[in-house]
């Protein structure tokens, strides 16, 4: 203990000397009594000092003068306090939010033991540690023994810590916390609660209550995650009354000094067949990623954040096994409710979980999920050299090609939508996941709404467009969905070239082709739910393209317009008679050919306007569809809706964090939707 010191700052008032190791800044620690005590003092003298308290404070006294008055006035009618915890040192001591600890000499000599007065109840939501009468304190190591404390689970089940582990560290970055070993010997085999149940460990998000609205009740989605299936755990309870929230101080941990490693843990995690996903803590970098659980919260009431509902969630590295399709050995992770939205992880994955993230759904608002509930998100991480890939389609317009079934048939075309590299460097995001398999059964449709409307696109926004590289002499890979749609893939399949919106047989232009197809609009349509109201012409043609050519309906169509005779032909000399793959190509040539570059500029908009291919053509009629044609004022602007996706036009357009392509839909700074009509309200 010599290496722990109080110095006095007043009279009475004595700072601890390593309360900077804290791990929390500008946390305060130290010693409070009526004696006069040597400068510095010992710990072995503060020990035998029955008049004085250990006061552990969230910040520094801002007046610590005023701050020993306020110490006295909280003391007096309760003379055997040993231990104080205060939140807030600079408020008035009536309303001090404290929690407390008494003790007295175990044998009237205060050189050696005390003894806990009577019982103690640190609570935390519906958890509490308890430290009971007649525990015995004690001089350790680093700070003071406690014989027993014990850890209250919601559903009352007291975990006690095992002989000798429980203390109240004065030293380090536990400064200030009671720890302790816990037994977890409640595995599930004898058909009650195992303890991951016992102690509600899982993911969890809210939302306002749809069986309540208006009144701001909130609904928690609580989502299992981890079984023991006959594994009995320890766990290291570090436990901090004045930062229960903050991982550093409050968790349980798994990978500890003194804690056996745990074997793998069953997850409710699944792959798309239904297989099994273990998870096993990762013990090669205890310290970088600690494996943990830490608590989070909801609250009760929109308007009430101040009493959450709490929980505890993973927090740090595990690695992850899955079981494998028997014939193919693929093992495909389901990050949500669709079958087709998964990372192939046959090889092993880390999965690091990472808590303090969003979790309230709203249905409103620029943000899928909003800072008034908390859960742990999660990277995926190849497990060694290598990378992980993600795969997501819409589950209403999946891709089917002839390339891999070698039957005849028509298979299914898994088309990769991101790389998940290393953490450090970026490549693997951090992204919400639903867990689904232990959710309970009235929760199932509200976990469905959270699911398409919150999560997926959350996913899909966080998650980037792998880069693809193409032979543009290579012949196209042809793929197409139950709906109609048709795509050109770059040879090897893994990229777009065109998307074929329509086939329009006997027609001038007889299929209506996105002629390239950039990686925002590449995100979208490799989406779970896609959803888009594109309005934004110019972010259109910075990522995407239709083609252009000039012809005699060009001509005719410019003649219509009021432009003039040689400005036309001075335009068709420009342009011949080639088809332009994009807009960036049309409007190049134009730019290269010998042309009054007044003329261009005057008549460049109407001529894109009519030049676009994207038209169609039925007998007398013309349908300009390119984008060049829309209608671009606020009153009756055009909007082109995309859209994949299981809710209705009237529950998308009010969800406007759920649109995929958010770019395209915000002309001038805003988001742009008219309202959809009662004839869309069911449209789906």
């Amino acid at each position: 203990m010599t290496s722990i010191s109080f110095s006095e700052e007043v009279e009475g008032v004595y700072a601890l000397s390593t309360r900077g190791e804290a791990a929390v800044p500008g946390y305060w620690a130290g010693f409070c009594t009526t004696s006069r005590l040597t400068d510095p003092a010992t710990f072995e003298d503060t020990w035998r000092d029955m008049a004085g308290v250990y006061v552990f404070c969230t910040t520094g006294p801002a007046d610590v003068r005023q701050f020993a008055d306020r110490i006295g006035r909280y003391l007096a009618p309760r003379p055997h306090t040993r231990f104080l915890w205060v939140t807030d040192p600079d408020a008035d001591p009536d309303y001090w939010q404290v929690r407390h600890l008494a003790a007295t000499p175990a044998t009237g000599d205060p050189t050696s033991t005390w003894r806990v007065r009577q019982d103690a109840c640190l609570p935390f939501g519906d958890y509490a540690l308890a430290v009971h009468h007649g525990s015995e304190l004690s001089p350790a190591a680093m700070g003071i023994s406690v014989s027993s404390v014990a850890f209250c689970a919601p559903d009352g089940t007291a975990y006690a810590t095992t002989p000798g582990s429980a203390a109240l560290t004065l030293a380090g970055p536990e400064t200030g916390c009671l720890s302790g070993t816990l037994a977890l010997d409640h595995t599930g085999d004898d058909a009650r609660p195992d303890d991951m149940n016992r102690l509600r460990v899982g993911l969890r998000y809210a939302m306002p209550d749809p069986d309540s609205p208006g009144s701001g009740a909130v609904l928690a989605l609580h989502m299992p995650l981890l079984c023991q299936d006959g594994c009995a755990l320890r766990a290291r309870l570090t436990f901090d009354p004045l930062f229960p929230l903050e991982p550093d101080r409050t968790a349980l941990a798994l990978l500890a000094p003194g804690v056996p490693a745990p074997s793998a843990l069953r997850s409710l995690l699944t792959t798309t067949l239904g297989g099994r996903v273990w998870l096993t803590p990762v013990a090669e970098t205890p310290t970088r990623w600690p494996a943990r659980l830490v608590f989070a919260g909801s609250p009760r009431l929109v308007d009430d954040p101040s009493d959450p509902e709490v929980y505890l969630t993973p927090d740090g590295a595990f690695r992850l096994r899955a079981e494998s399709c028997p014939g193919t050995g693929a093992a495909r992770l389901a990050l949500g409710l669709s079958g087709l939205e998964y990372v192939d992880v046959r090889d092993g994955a880390l999965v690091l979980f990472r808590s303090g993230h969003p979790a309230y759904f709203s249905a409103g608002g620029d943000a899928a999920l909003g800072a008034l509930a908390t859960t742990a998100h999660v990277a995926l991480l190849p497990d060694g050299a290598g990378q992980l890939v993600y795969y997501a389609q819409p589950a209403q317009s999946p891709l089917y090609s002839a390339r891999q079934s070698g039957t005849g048939f028509l298979s299914l075309h898994e088309m990769p939508a991101a790389v998940l590299g290393a953490f450090e460097a970026g490549a693997s995001p951090v992204f919400p996941i639903g867990v689904y398999q232990g959710i309970e059964r009235g929760l199932i449709p509200h976990a469905a709404v959270l699911e398409h409307a919150a999560l997926a696109p959350a996913r899909r926004s966080l998650l980037p467009v792998p880069d693809s590289t193409d032979e543009p002499d290579a012949p196209a890979v042809l793929v197409v969905t139950p709906s109609g749609l048709l795509a050109r893939l770059t040879a090897e399949g893994t990229g777009w070239r065109q998307v074929v919106l329509a086939s329009l047989p006997g027609a001038p232009e007889d299929q209506l082709t996105l002629s390239t197809v950039g990686p925002r609009l590449r995100k979208l349509l490799q989406s779970t739910e896609v959803f888009a109201a594109v309005t934004n012409v110019d972010e259109f043609f910075e990522h995407s393209s239709v083609g252009y050519r000039v012809d005699d309906a060009v001509r005719a169509s410019l003649r219509g317009k009021g432009v003039p005779a040689e400005v036309i032909d001075a335009i068709g000399q420009a342009a011949g008679t080639r088809a332009y793959e994009t807009e960036k190509a049309f409007r190049a040539q134009l730019r290269s050919a010998t042309i009054d570059p007044r003329t261009h500029a005057d008549y460049l908009d109407t001529l894109l306007s009519v030049a676009g291919q994207l038209k169609a053509v039925f007998q007398e009629w013309t349908f300009q569809l390119s984008p060049r044609s829309w209608r671009t004022d606020a009153a009756s602007r055009t909007v082109m809706l995309i859209k994949y996706a299981s809710r209705t036009l009237t529950e998308l357009a009010g969800n406007t964090s759920a649109w995929g392509w958010p770019e395209a839909s915000v002309p001038h700074g805003r988001r742009s939707l008219g309202d959809p009509g009662s004839g869309a309200r069911h449209s789906r």
